[in-house]
């Protein structure tokens, strides 16, 4: 594997379209077909609003890597927030009418559906996602 992209930032929710789009140009960069790397940074940008809103609820530290090889792309996005495994988070009720649902908690799902593997481990005080979309 081959890494494209790696940052370790500290800030808020306004850093999550920076690394939102320095994904893209790393993708952009090493020919990843234009559907797939949407979906990897539609995940990117979830997880990490996520994260700036519920594990930090405002600002702190996050580390991302990207990686790609000739079967895949793999992102790592780490942070020290609160723990929280969002691969435990319960699928949403997609069926019923729009107006009785509650607004939000789409994000884990919008993940599950987009990636082929989606992990999440506590290493230490450190949370841990990895995403893998094949290309």
């Amino acid at each position: 594997m081959k890494e494209v992209y790696e940052a370790e930032l500290s800030g808020g929710e306004e850093l999550v379209a920076t690394v939102v789009t320095a994904v893209r140009e790393a993708l952009e960069a090493a020919f990843i077909e234009s559907h797939t790397s949407q979906q990897i940074q539609l995940s990117c940008e979830e997880a990490l609003t996520n994260t700036f809103l519920h594990g930090y609820r405002g600002s702190g530290w996050i580390a991302v890597r990207c990686l790609v090889s000739d079967e895949e792309v793999t992102l790592i996005l780490s942070d020290k927030a609160r723990a929280f495994d969002p691969t435990l988070v319960a699928d949403p009720d997609t069926k019923g009418d729009l107006e009785d649902r509650p607004i939000g908690g789409l994000g884990v799902h919008l993940i599950r559906e987009m990636m082929d593997s989606f992990t999440y481990r506590r290493q230490e005080d450190t949370n841990i996602i990895t995403f893998v979309k094949r290309r």
